[in-house]
C-alpha cells in the first residue's frame, strides 16, 4: 500500500502528500543509528524500512500476540485468539470502544463494569466488551504484562511484552548514556480499520521509537509547541475518521508530518 491509497481510504486531504510533510526514510542501519543518537526529532518522523527484521527483532513479541495480530483483522477476534480468561488475566491494557455511528465517533475507554466496579486485567475488560454492539470499533492500547518481572536483557524491572528493543540494539552503555530510555511501561497497540489513537499530547517528554509488527498504520504529528495549541484546544482526543468535518480537514492540513507505516517498519 502507498501513502496516496491510505489517505484516500482514510478520507484525509491530498495536501498531506506535499514533500515537506513526508517522513525521513532511511534504509541504512548506520544512518538510522545516527538519526537515533545524534539528530533532532522535533516535527519529524524517521522510518527505518523493514527495521523489525533488520534489527533482529522479528521474535520480540510472544508468539501468541504476533500470531493473533497477523491473522486477525478484527480486534475482537484478536482478543479471542489470545486465549481464555486465564491467559488474559496475566495481561493489562487500555481497551477503547467506539459505538457504530454515521456521525461523530466518540471513542471511550472501558474502565468499569455495569455495577461501577473498576476493571483491572484484559480478561475483565474483554468480558464487558461482549455486551457492547459488535458493529462498534475496538482499540487496544498500552498492552503489557500485569505483573513486573526482571527483563532478560538488562535485569531491570519491566512489564513490557517485548523480549528486546532498539535500546538493546544500540548497546547498553550507549542506551544508559542517553537522558532516559523507558522500558518499564512500554506497551503494544492493536487496532483495526479506522481504529487508533486520537489526537493527543503524549505524556512523555522524550522521543518515541516504535515497531510495526503487522498491518499498516497512518501516523500524523503536528508542529511542536504553541503553533499547535489552538488545534489541540479544538480537537483534543479527536479520532480523524470519515466523515470528516471541514475543521478536521483543515487541522489535518496543518500537520507537520504524516507517514504510512507498513509491516516491519521502525518509526
Amino acid at each position: 500500500m502507498k501513502l496516496e491509497e491510505a489517505l484516500e481510504i482514510a478520507g484525509w486531504p491530498k495536501s498531506l502528500l506535499a514533500p515537506e510533510k513526508r517522513p525521513d526514510v532511511v534504509t541504512d542501519l548506520r544512518a538510522f543509528e545516527k538519526e537515533l543518537l545524534l539528530q533532532s526529532h522535533i516535527n519529524r518522523i524517521v522510518v527505518l524500512r523493514d527495521g523489525v527484521r533488520r534489527l533482529g527483532h522479528g521474535n520480540a513479541l510472544p508468539s501468541q500476540i504476533i500470531d493473533a495480530a497477523k491473522h486477525e483483522t478484527s480486534v475482537r477476534r484478536f482478543l479471542t485468539r489470545l486465549g481464555d480468561d486465564s491467559a488474559l488475566s496475566e495481561l493489562r491494557g487500555r481497551l477503547y470502544y467506539t459505538p457504530p455511528s454515521d456521525g461523530e465517533r466518540e471513542e471511550s475507554e472501558i474502565t468499569h463494569d455495569h455495577t461501577g466496579e473498576p476493571l483491572d486485567t484484559l480478561a475483565a475488560k474483554r468480558a464487558v466488551l461482549k455486551d457492547r454492539d459488535p458493529e462498534g470499533g475496538v482499540y487496544v492500547g498500552e498492552l503489557r504484562r500485569a505483573s513486573k518481572y526482571r527483563h532478560p536483557q538488562d535485569g531491570r524491572f519491566t512489564k513490557t511484552l517485548l523480549s528486546c528493543g532498539v535500546c538493546d540494539w544500540i548497546g547498553r552503555k550507549r542506551a544508559l548514556a542517553m537522558p532516559y530510555w523507558d522500558r518499564y511501561d512500554e506497551g503494544v497497540f492493536v487496532g483495526g480499520r479506522f481504529g487508533g489513537s486520537p489526537m493527543h499530547v503524549d505524556q512523555v517528554l522524550w522521543s518515541n521509537v516504535g515497531k510495526t509488527f503487522a498491518g499498516y498504520k497512518l501516523l500524523v504529528i503536528w508542529p511542536y509547541g504553541a503553533a499547535s495549541q489552538p488545534l489541540f484546544d479544538e480537537h483534543s482526543y479527536t479520532l480523524f475518521v470519515q466523515p470528516l468535518s471541514p475543521s478536521e480537514v483543515a487541522t489535518l492540513e496543518r500537520a507537520a508530518c504524516v507517514a504510512l507505516l507498513g509491516p516491519g517498519d521502525d518509526p
